[in-house]
């Protein structure tokens, strides 16, 4: 129990593991996008440039510039996104949420009083594909980029 409260506190201490934040900042290339979030509250959005002990310097709107590290309170990087995954999930999404619609419609789409549960299957399946391709365009649109943060202040 000892050796568990002692490994507790050293994994704990503060400042541990600040360098290896930095130097996930540090290992990013010049030219990616990156969103910077102040601790006062203020973003800056530019293109990486490189990083000093004192600051980090960003490239925006043609001008660089450098932000003191103890300012900064998080730091993401725009990476790529799968367009095809973000496709496939809105359209998971999309099926999921027409399907009970159109099995729950089914007397109405078929014009039966009490349609048997194959009838309702395939409703809902119908309707649930309408929806499936409606949601997968809208997740090809937006699934383009996603941001990952490389540091968090403690």
């Amino acid at each position: 129990m000892f050796q568990i409260v002692i490994l507790a506190a050293l994994v704990c201490l503060p400042g541990r593991g600040e360098d290896a934040t930095w130097n996930r900042v540090a290992k990013l290339s010049a030219g990616d996008a990156i969103h910077v979030l102040a601790k006062d509250g203020h973003t800056s959005e530019g293109r990486y440039q490189g990083l000093t002990p004192e600051g980090l310097t960003l490239e925006s709107r043609n001008q660089i510039r450098s932000i003191a590290l103890v300012s900064i309170k998080q730091v993401s990087v725009r990476r790529k996104g799968s367009r095809w995954k973000a496709a496939g999930i809105g359209g998971a999404v999309g099926f999921g949420i027409a399907f009970p619609i159109g099995a729950a419609s089914a007397g109405y789409l078929t014009d039966r009083n009490n349609p048997t549960l194959v009838t309702r299957a395939g409703s809902g399946a119908t309707l649930g594909l309408f929806g499936a391709g409606i949601g997968g365009g809208i997740g090809a649109i937006a699934g383009g980029s996603r941001f990952e943060t490389v540091y968090r202040s403690k």
